[in-house]
């Protein structure tokens, strides 16, 4: 009876410990998503923004050379018959140019972003993510420690008793004070 209210009050431990486990690692889940995959699912759509503005960068700069080439392949003003079309090159060009710079500015600030303060931020949240998931394990690790430990060496204490008695039972003598043992000498006789 005493054993079975000890193995209760195991059970009850356990349960308890095993709740207090599985709330700790739903709320590690909570924080890997918070520190984790958003962080990185908003690093991916800024890598796929300034991907996006890598092409349209290079779409800009080839706009620009291409109006740059008709550009310089017109002729000089004073051999030109047409002298608005040389203002409509001019102006073209231009225009290219500055949004072919201003495309520049806001790539090179992206990925200048990017390298700075995006991966720093990401970086500083993956290490935040590895300290709770350290403080999980730990955590998980002390609990059941604290459990078991008292517990084990009860246990441990009871087989060892169990086995001293049973040593003990075992090395009693087999007669007991009525009955006489053989006497060997005299079955020895008796063999010749």
């Amino acid at each position: 009876a005493d054993d079975d209210a000890q193995i209760g009050d195991f059970f009850a431990k356990a349960a308890d410990c095993f709740t207090r486990i599985e709330c700790y690692r739903d709320m590690l889940l909570n924080q890997t998503a918070m520190l984790t995959v958003q962080p990185l699912e908003e690093l991916a759509q800024h890598f796929d923004r300034t991907k996006g503005l890598g092409k349209a960068v290079a779409e800009g700069r080839a706009a620009y050379h291409g109006a740059w080439e008709k550009f310089s392949q017109c002729h000089h003003v004073s051999n030109s018959t047409e002298l608005g079309q040389l203002d409509k090159l001019a102006r073209t060009t231009f225009e290219l140019k500055y949004r072919y710079e201003l495309l520049l500015v806001k790539y090179t600030s992206d990925l200048r972003e990017i390298m700075t303060t995006k991966k720093t931020m990401f970086l500083k949240h993956l290490i935040e993510q590895m300290l709770a998931q350290y403080s999980f394990f730990h955590f998980g690790y002390q609990t059941l420690k604290e459990m078991t430990e008292p517990f084990m060496n009860d246990l441990s204490s009871a087989a060892h008793n169990e086995r001293r008695n049973a040593g003990a039972i075992r090395r009693r003598p087999r007669f007991s004070g009525t009955a006489k043992p053989r006497n060997k000498n005299k079955l020895r006789c008796e063999h010749k």
